[in-house]
């Protein structure tokens, strides 16, 4: 984490109206994303791993800026009051604000169906805020991590203990994030599935972006568990990983690893910008690559 003059919330008026501040030559960010039971987590899931998925799936949207986080707000639905429940939620919770010294400004709990809501404040040096909007060409396309995990472990929760951990606890990757300031031109979390949020930088950054298949970094605990072909499959289109994935000039390559803090996971370089329009999937002799870009539908029916 970067040096920061000290950003607090300078005052609660309530237990739903805080006041915070921002330091001068930081901007503010903020994000928000709400996880409905059934949807976004399982039945068997929790009332922990509900909680830290949570904020780290906020976090993600932060790191994806180049952000630190700084603060959350939080709306907490639930179907009946649990002192158990909720303490259980609150530990959740503190897995990842303490760590990252962030905190927990203002809190709303009513009745109804379990949903949990976080909108997450972080801060940026002033004009270093990355985009998805742009990718320049000749740009290398990166990965962080491995990718098709949490597809796995939710297909197959039984099949294999670290998929399904990586599918409820993802983790998110805030010091890489912070490392590609200056050196990314664009960024994105994986959330929805690899090849719809590449589409999401090809689309707002007006390019095209090839991904090589035979480069794509996979998990031996994903291809033990469901082979070669589903892996890659998981790999392109399943969501929640919650990677970073970016483009940078090659020629960087080498800054990012001397940046990159020794716990930071691997990053891999998967592809490349070029001129057109769309993701472009090239197969082990770079011929292009039919395949219907599907990631996670927010509005589709469950089952």
């Amino acid at each position: 984490m970067s040096e920061y003059p000290e950003s607090d919330v300078r005052a609660v008026f309530g237990d739903c109206e805080a006041n915070t501040r921002v330091a001068a030559g930081y901007e503010r960010v903020m994000t928000l994303d709400t996880l409905v039971a059934g949807v976004h987590f399982p039945d068997r899931a929790t009332a922990q791993d509900i909680a830290y998925k949570s904020v780290a799936v906020n976090f993600s949207d932060l790191a994806a800026m180049g952000a630190e986080p700084r603060w959350i707000y939080l709306t907490l639905s639930i179907p009946g009051w649990s002192t158990e429940w909720l303490d259980a939620f609150r530990t959740g919770l503190q897995e990842l604000l303490v760590p990252y010294q962030v905190q927990l400004a203002a809190v709303v709990v009513h009745r109804g169906d379990l949903a949990v809501s976080i909108e997450a404040h972080g801060i940026v040096p002033a004009g270093q805020a990355l985009l998805r909007s742009a990718a320049q060409l000749d740009d290398g396309v990166y990965v962080t991590g491995q990718l098709g995990d949490a597809g796995g472990g939710l297909q197959f929760p039984d099949r294999d203990a670290y998929l399904l951990q990586r599918l409820d606890r993802p983790t998110p990757r805030i010091e890489t994030g912070i490392c590609l300031r200056g050196l990314a031109h664009a960024l994105i979390d994986i959330s929805d599935g690899l090849l719809a949020d590449l589409g999401h930088i090809a689309s707002a950054s007006h390019v095209s972006i090839q991904v090589e298949q035979r480069r794509l970094p996979l998990s031996e605990n994903l291809l033990h568990c469901v082979g070669t072909e589903l892996a890659l499959e998981l790999a392109l289109t399943a969501g929640d990983d919650y990677e970073l994935c970016f483009t940078m000039p090659i020629a960087l390559e080498e800054r990012l690893g001397r940046c990159l803090p020794q716990a930071a996971p691997p990053v891999t370089r998967i592809g490349t910008v070029v001129r057109g329009e769309g993701v472009q999937l090239l197969d082990e002799q770079g011929r292009p690559v039919t395949k219907t870009v599907r990631g996670f539908d927010h509005f589709a029916q469950p089952g």
